[in-house]
């Protein structure tokens, strides 16, 4: 019995699945998925098997062609017997149109995928403390908290506080959080902040310390902290007030 082409066709199959569940979901973490393996693989088995319905439903309702599922059953044992040659020779009159088939089918599970994690994130159905929550909760902690994404309205700016242990002394950094990256494993790599200052804490409990200016502003565009350095992470959210 020859294996090969059998696990070829399963993996044909089911690959819509892992596609789109992978663009839907997106973790920060790369290096080692949370989900459970056997969920995350019955989920993947679970899409491919509706994405694949649907594809042969839409290939008999708008091609002239017709899904034989009795000569895929026949190739995926893998049994040579009778019909089997046949089976093999309707297929390969039919590549082109089957090869068009799976890369429509992977192409439709890569845009659903995204389409459908962007109108979850358009709506907010995600955001913390709403009764959908529960379900379409991503596992991306780091986004929801340096973007205030569970604050009842956006913020029009995060400003951060980083305590930074630099030739021995504790500096408090404080700027506008610019945009942020993360390491494969889902922790923080470093923040770029803009417009930033710092004060040594050691000289709050100075007599001589000026309370009313105790930050020194930083000169630059950009002021890159890495994570490997932060004590501490301050996180205050910004918002601009009207003016009647």
């Amino acid at each position: 019995m020859n294996i090969a082409l059998p696990t070829v066709i399963l993996f044909l199959l089911l690959l819509p699945g892992f596609i789109l569940q992978a663009e839907f979901r997106r973790p920060e973490r790369t290096v080692l998925d949370t989900l459970p393996f056997s969920r995350s693989i019955t989920n993947a088995i679970l899409l491919a098997f509706v994405l694949n319905g649907l594809g042969s439903v839409s290939v008999e309702i708008f091609t002239p062609w017709i899904v034989r599922v009795d000569d895929l059953l026949l190739l995926m044992s893998g049994d040579r017997a009778v019909g089997y040659a046949d089976a093999v020779t309707r297929v390969a009159s039919h590549r082109n149109a089957i090869a068009a088939y799976f890369l429509i089918l992977y192409f439709a599970a890569f845009l659903v995928g995204r389409a459908l994690r962007g109108a979850i994130t358009h709506f907010r159905l995600d955001r913390d403390g709403t009764i959908l929550s529960r379900w379409f909760r991503f596992d991306t902690p780091w986004y929801y908290l340096l973007n205030g994404y569970d604050a009842d309205t956006p913020p029009d700016g995060v400003l951060v506080a980083a305590v930074v242990e630099v030739g021995g002394s504790a500096q408090l950094y404080l700027g506008r959080l610019v945009e942020f990256f993360l390491n494969p494993d889902g922790s923080i790599d470093r923040l770029v902040l803009e417009d930033v200052s710092r004060r040594e804490i050691s000289q709050d409990a100075s007599e001589t310390f000026d309370q009313k200016n105790r930050f020194y502003p930083i000169r630059g565009d950009y002021f890159v902290i890495w994570a490997s350095e932060m004590r501490t992470l301050n996180v205050h959210y910004l918002r601009l007030e009207e003016v009647s």
